[in-house]
């Protein structure tokens, strides 16, 4: 299993000169954030590259995910509903696709969520070796 990274808390977009990881796993979870975040508090994006790993980090201060569904939202069809809140649109299957794709490569996908606070996505993926 890796391990996850430390994250500076100040961080807000820092994506080095070697990566650029703008594909459709960063997409997702950034698309994720703007749909459940507040309009008034920035989404931040941030990676850190290392010898082996590159980890992509997406936080926005949403609505957050209840503790109790936070182990259910990679599997497929999860949805989360809140009677007080109109339901985004989708069908469930975005961050299920997002962590098959990431495992298929080798990583890994977790997310840190307080509800009421927002929610913190972060990925983790093997770097290849350059040849």
């Amino acid at each position: 299993m890796l391990e996850k990274p430390s994250f500076p808390e100040n961080w807000v977009l820092d994506f080095g000169p070697q990566l650029c990881l703008l594909d459709n796993r960063t997409l997702h979870l950034l698309s994720n954030a703007i749909k459940y975040a507040s309009e008034t508090e920035p989404i931040r994006v941030s990676s850190l590259v290392s010898e082996e790993l590159v980890t992509v980090r997406i936080q926005d201060r949403g609505r957050g995910i209840p503790a109790d569904h936070q182990a259910g939202i990679f599997e497929r069809f999860y949805r989360i509903s809140n009677p007080s809140e109109p339901d985004p649109p989708g069908l469930g299957l975005g961050l299920y696709l997002t962590a098959q794709l990431i495992k298929q490569q080798g990583g890994q996908i977790w997310v840190e969520s307080i509800e009421g606070m927002g929610s913190t996505f972060s990925f983790t993926l093997l770097r290849k070796s350059a040849s």
